[in-house]
């Protein structure tokens, strides 16, 4: 039997739920795969561990348990020794973090029933409140801090359509959920050097689509076209400011598109080789 990647997660759309199951309830060669890779569930199931930076500087680390729980590892003190694993429980599919404008971090999760729940430190450093829910339904989550310290959270809803909600002021207070309309697969976000957040997608002709603000904190653009061919997506930022996109394409290689400035214009795609 040939190796091959899998979530473990598969989606079923009459229930619209995602279920766990067996990999051995599965054979490579069946006719529902292709190339050796199990059909991919639209679940972020690929974002279930994550580390962020505590107010102090000390590390913590989160993650998916075997029982979908959330749990989390910090360091004791700045740049060395850890605790034990704890449990922060619910159920996650999909997680994000994030640490607000005062320093406190701030756990964005895809729940079971699909709505986006959240848990955050109340301090920083320190302290947990319980789960809460900001409902909708979203089955990819992704999360941006606008100029102004507000966390903005993106989410791919019913129809791979993006959607966004948001805090109204600093540290606290959400939005309602709102559409910014589109085709969606995969969502990474980035901030351009003047604040303003900008969103990238991989939209249904597997070319790349971004989407930003024109101005920092409010307004957002229509949806533009950076082409290309690719199936995963990542973001960075140069020490410039400027954006950088990187994505798996055709040829599995590692391919990247650039802004030519801070804050606006693209370069060509370009490879960068390798098999990935």
């Amino acid at each position: 039997m040939r190796p091959y990647r899998t979530n473990k997660i598969f989606y079923c759309p009459y229930c619209e739920r995602s279920f766990v199951v067996p990999l051995e309830y599965f054979d490579s060669y069946a006719r529902d795969y292709h190339e050796y890779r199990l059909k991919e569930s639209p679940y972020d199931n690929s974002k279930t561990l994550s580390v962020m930076n505590n107010a102090d500087g000390r590390l913590e680390v989160f993650a998916r348990g075997r029982d979908n729980a959330l749990w989390h590892i910090w360091q004791t003190s700045p740049n060395n020794g850890w605790s034990s694993w704890a449990s922060m429980g619910g159920w996650i599919n999909g997680m994000v973090v994030e640490s607000n404008a005062d320093g406190r971090l701030e756990v964005f999760v895809i729940g079971s029933d699909n709505a986006l729940w959240h848990i955050w430190q109340t301090s920083p450093n320190n302290g947990w409140s319980k789960w809460a829910s900001l409902g909708g339904w979203i089955d990819q989550i992704a999360v941006g801090k606008n100029a102004d310290g507000r966390l903005e959270v993106f989410g791919r809803g019913r129809n791979n359509v993006l959607w966004h909600i948001w805090q109204t002021s600093p540290n606290n207070g959400w939005s309602k959920w709102a559409s910014m309309g589109g085709w969606i697969n995969g969502i990474q976000v980035g901030r351009n050097a003047d604040g303003r957040l900008e969103v990238f997608v991989i939209g249904s002709d597997n070319a790349l689509w971004h989407i930003w603000q024109t101005s920092p904190n409010d307004g957002w653009s229509k949806w533009a076209s950076l082409g290309g061919w690719i199936d995963q997506i990542a973001v960075g930022k140069n020490a410039d400011g400027r954006l950088e996109v990187f994505g798996r394409g055709r040829d599995n290689a590692l391919w990247h598109i650039w802004q030519t400035s801070p804050n606006n214009g693209w370069s060509s795609w370009a490879s960068l080789g390798g098999e990935i």
